[in-house]
């Protein structure tokens, strides 16, 4: 193993998994449930699996071979979770990885599982950590989304990622609020 992924997973992977937003009263002005949708396009932006809350997942629109895709991974129980994996039925392989730099050039290096301490969050983000799919058998448009499964030691959790700009950051929040939806 390299020392810069060495050093990614050692500093990054636990720094992310430790990262607490999580808010056990539950904030009406930040309602990520189960059945938090975008009204527009009637695509959820928020899926569960048990103490499992997956908010926000996103990618970006490309031509290319590869995507790569962010979300906020939430424990809300009291037990850890790993996160071990995914698929989707338009890629050929998918991994988590973690970025480095090497000779001023930016690349994403594949990473082991990654737990979630109870209570907790882990949030994947442009260049930090990711899942990127290879292979991919169309492009992804923006404004649309893709299908996927996360691997979890909980199981299998189904998902969908808005596919944002090519050049996008973050996640765009376009066409929903973070305000109780009253589904």
């Amino acid at each position: 193993m390299s020392r810069a992924l060495a050093i990614v997973m050692l500093t990054t992977a636990p720094a992310l998994a430790a990262e607490d937003h999580h808010d056990p009263a539950g904030s009406a002005s930040d309602d990520h449930g189960v059945h938090a949708h975008d009204h527009e396009t009637g695509v959820a932006h928020a899926f569960a699996l048990g103490p499992l809350r997956v908010v926000h997942p996103w990618t970006r629109a490309t031509q290319g071979p590869d995507a790569v895709v962010f979300m906020d991974l939430d424990n809300t129980g009291d037990a850890p979770i790993t996160l071990t994996g995914a698929a989707a039925d338009w890629a050929a392989s998918a991994a988590i990885v973690g970025f480095t730099l090497k000779d001023g050039e930016g690349r994403y290096t594949p990473l082991p599982s990654i737990p979630i301490a109870p209570g907790h969050d882990l949030v994947l983000r442009p260049d930090e950590v990711a899942l990127r799919f290879t292979g991919i058998t169309a492009p992804l448009p923006h404004g649309g989304h893709v299908h996927l499964t996360l691997h979890t030691s909980l199981g299998a959790l189904e998902i969908a990622a808005m596919v944002e700009a090519a050049d996008a950051l973050q996640h765009s929040h376009a066409g929903h609020s973070h305000m109780e939806h009253g589904d």
